[in-house]
């Protein structure tokens, strides 16, 4: 079976239909065409209330009325962002479940905006390390101090010029930085709290620092990144001779230790399953003993029709697979928007502060390669309108097309002054519907433990313009006229 995914920007769903099939597409036991899928049993359902007691506080607000002011470059806002849990997060009561049973992270975090666009912005994450920023795992290079006063004393080894901030009421933060090498794209009908805006006299430094991180190529030092790799993969192994070791010790030879958990989850050995990567290892059977029959254990075992497919994994050796121009698939979670309609649908779920989050299966295209993620950029076919559909700025967009077939390049719209790109496709599953476009205006950062599905790549002689253009797109105004939030 082939699949094209069409895909939306909107905050809210898409017509039912399409996303309908859009997420069903992605369970590992369904065999319908996708364009006779019928609508899920029990997707009309109330969305359950989250556990969680807190609420967002009254100070969150959608902008209905001043989105067009509110959100200018500099602007400090906070909103409760949601994203995928990777495998190597650690357990938090901020994490929640939503379609195919996929866990989100959602925390409240601060903002800054380095481009405005129509209906959503370009914005850089502000984090105030405990440690400073020597915090395991930062990276220096493309961070900056953001102070509301005095500029701190300590020894912050950041290399961006440093930027002021006026914050509004009950909004203070302490010494912060900015990474200016993490892109989000937010849309603006969601909740945020105003946070205050850059000092009028360090705009022009903000927007140099992200510009000098954009122009570019970002790329990592490959034996830098396969050394970090090889770090990360060596702790791996030792967690998992530990447990194997512990697994010994725990239960007689001869029994799937898969069953024995299952019988006794508070054996010694289940409390050391704190790597994803073990108990994948534990659940696959890798560890238990030569010649134990262990597939009959789990052949009873219900199957469950929203699972995700099996060919959405964790990429065991990232430095390589999420390259420039690499093209794949991921179970995306954002807010629903104060817009968003037929809430009932099952790809909506309550997450901490009882908001609703909205989950889908999206496409992307790397175009920077970092240490732990990577930048991309999306593909959307807009409900099957390309980029002639309304509100939506056409000059950011490039069309893109199966490599293998010429004949498969939809129309080009008016405006569409971007060269196509071919994808070469590397799964024969997958197609690319001919009214896929990218976009090169929504930057987003993914993280690198996160279950991807490969889709292919942007054919090698293609990538210099992917870059150029990228550039291009992100160094601009970006402002578009608008009628409003959708």
């Amino acid at each position: 079976m082939t699949t094209a995914i069409s895909e939306t920007t909107t905050a809210g769903p898409p017509p039912a239909s399409l996303d309908e099939q859009n997420l069903l597409m992605a369970t590992s036991n369904s065999s319908t065409s996708r364009r006779t899928r019928k609508h899920p049993v029990g997707a009309q359902k109330k969305i359950p209330v989250n556990t969680s007691r807190e609420v967002l506080d009254n100070t969150f607000l959608v902008r209905n009325l001043d989105y067009k002011t509110f959100f200018h470059v500099g602007r400090i806002f906070l909103t409760l962002w949601t994203e995928q849990l990777g495998a190597t997060s650690s357990p938090s009561t901020s994490v929640s479940e939503v379609v195919f049973g996929e866990k989100v992270l959602s925390k409240i975090r601060r903002f800054v905006v380095v481009r405005d666009n129509d209906r959503f912005c370009t914005c850089l994450p502000i984090t105030s390390y405990g440690k400073g920023n020597k915090k395991a795992g930062t990276d220096l290079v493309d961070q900056g101090i953001i102070y509301c006063q005095e500029q701190p004393q300590d020894n912050f080894e950041v290399m961006k010029s440093s930027v002021q901030a006026c914050v509004a009421k009950d909004s203070n933060f302490g010494a912060s930085v900015i990474n200016y090498a993490r892109t989000y794209t937010i849309e603006k009908n969601v909740k945020v709290k105003d946070g205050g805006e850059i000092h009028p006299d360090f705009t022009a430094v903000l927007l140099a620092n992200f510009h000098e991180v954009f122009s570019s190529t970002g790329n990592i030092i490959p034996g830098v990144a396969m050394a970090l790799h090889h770090d990360s993969h060596q702790t791996e192994l030792s967690n998992n001779l530990k447990f194997q070791e512990g697994l010994r010790q725990e239960f007689p030879p001869g029994i799937c230790y898969m069953e024995a958990l299952r019988m006794n989850s508070s054996m010694t050995a289940g409390k050391e399953m704190s790597s994803m990567a073990t108990i994948k290892s534990l659940l696959t059977h890798q560890f238990c003993p030569p010649g134990v029959n262990c597939r009959d254990v789990d052949s009873a075992a219900p199957s469950d029709a929203r699972q995700l497919d099996p060919r959405f994994v964790i990429i065991s050796k990232p430095p390589r697979f999420f390259k420039l121009g690499r093209v794949f698939k991921v179970l995306w979670t954002e807010p629903a928007g104060g817009t968003a309609k037929d809430m009932g649908h099952f790809f909506y779920t309550r997450v901490n502060y009882n908001e609703i989050v909205y989950s889908k299966i999206r496409r992307f295209v790397v175009v920077r390669e970092r240490t732990h993620s990577c930048l991309c950029l999306p593909l959307y076919t807009y409900s099957g309108q390309g980029a002639s559909k309304a509100d939506i700025r056409v000059q950011d967009h490039a069309l893109v097309y199966d490599s293998s077939k010429e004949d498969s390049k939809g129309p080009t719209e008016q405006g569409l002054e971007k060269d196509p790109f071919p994808i070469v496709v590397e799964d024969p599953e997958e197609s690319i519907d001919a009214m896929t476009r990218m976009n090169f205006a929504q930057v987003y950062t993914i993280q690198h433990n996160v279950k991807v599905a490969k889709i292919g790549r942007i054919a090698k002689d293609h990538l210099g313009r992917l870059d150029e253009y990228f550039v291009e797109s992100i160094v601009s105004t970006g402002r578009a006229p608008s009628s409003g939030p959708s």
